[in-house]
């Protein structure tokens, strides 16, 4: 047993994994949850077209794959509240190549419309669970973790003023160091202040 820790993505696949598994999961710690519903992901794109730019990736023309990869790397950009360097050479290749991947999942619903991830928290055991969301997060809403926190038995859930959706933002780090040293020392999460 295990305590699983994802962000975004990666709790989704924390979430999935403790439905599919449930005897191996000790506690879960879930950052800016993603729920993967078709609102989730409409909302994520706004003006921008999932299937056009998933088309414009998975062609064989480069230029258009990279000009699609830009315009959704800006749009994710402008969501999370980062301010990276724009994707250039070997850099934009790779962010071509990453969602490419991510753009067949997102045009599937990420194989979790049914059941949805919701339906699947009937299954995930009773285990410490804490779930930390930015309350300015634009790339998951902070609805869901509400919705998500209702579904899983016992979760607590911790806001974080702010942050957007950046992992490496000082109050999500700090939040994230914090919950873990403390499941660490006593194995729970302690309560939500």
């Amino acid at each position: 047993r295990w305590v699983v820790v994802g962000g975004s993505w990666g709790a989704t696949l924390a979430v999935a994994h403790a439905a599919d598994d449930p005897q191996a999961v000790a506690a879960l710690l879930l950052r800016a949850s993603f729920l993967a519903r078709a609102q989730d992901i409409a909302g994520f794109f706004g003006e921008l077209s999932l299937p056009a730019l998933a088309a414009a990736l998975q062609g064989d023309d480069r230029a258009r794959a990279e000009a699609a990869a830009l315009a959704w790397w800006r749009r994710e950009q402008a969501l999370a509240g980062t301010s990276a360097p724009e994707p250039a050479g070997a850099a934009l290749e790779a962010q071509v190549d990453r969602l490419r991947v991510q753009a067949h999942y997102l045009m599937h619903g990420c194989w979790l419309q049914s059941p949805t991830l919701l339906e699947r928290c009937e299954a995930v055991p009773r285990v410490p669970t804490l779930l930390l969301h930015a309350r300015d997060d634009r790339v998951c809403p902070p609805e869901g973790a509400q919705r998500l926190q209702r579904r899983l038995p016992g979760a607590q859930l911790r806001w974080i003023e702010q942050g957007g959706h950046d992992a490496a933002h000082p109050e999500m780090v700090a939040a994230m160091r914090a919950a873990l040293a403390h499941y660490a020392e006593h194995r729970h999460w302690g309560a939500v202040p």
